[in-house]
């Protein structure tokens, strides 16, 4: 993946192109997937999901 690019671009090209569809209708929207989201949280990037962990853990205590 770095010889032609690198993730940390790959994932925003897929976030910048996810953001050109304004419907929920995620059938038309071609071409554009929301894997970069489950990507970002496997690499812990997501900082929406750190935030909600912490809360459930700090609340838990």
């Amino acid at each position: 993946m770095d010889k032609y690019g690198s993730q940390e671009e790959a994932i925003r090209r897929a976030e910048r192109q996810h953001k050109t569809f304004e419907d929920e209708r995620y059938a038309t929207h071609n071409p554009c997937t929301t894997i970069y989201e489950l990507v970002k949280q496997l690499l812990g990037k997501d900082q929406s999901l750190i935030d909600e962990v912490m809360k459930k853990h700090n609340s838990a205590e």
